[in-house]
């Protein structure tokens, strides 16, 4: 099985590309939709942390339960860390 870094960008266009209002709500619709489709492929995920924040106490906790899955899932968490 083919592992890779999956890189988290909920962008307020993306979101609307979904046609999802940019809301803590849609965000998770958004992120629980990703996540299903490549957690089984990833090794690591990173999600861009400042697009959820901007969604204040509900925005974090979003990524809170992203996290929480991904651990439960056995996918490494890079918490917006920066790489080389």
């Amino acid at each position: 099985m083919v592992r890779c870094v999956w890189v988290l960008i909920p962008h307020p266009n993306l979101l609307q590309a979904w046609g999802l209002e940019d809301s803590a709500e849609s965000l998770r619709t958004f992120t629980t939709a990703v996540y299903e489709g490549c957690a089984p492929y990833a090794a690591a995920l990173k999600p861009q942390v400042a697009l959820f924040e901007r969604h204040g106490s509900a925005g974090l906790a979003v990524l809170e339960e992203l996290f929480a899955r991904a651990a439960e899932d056995r996918v490494s968490d890079r918490g917006g860390c920066k790489t080389r």
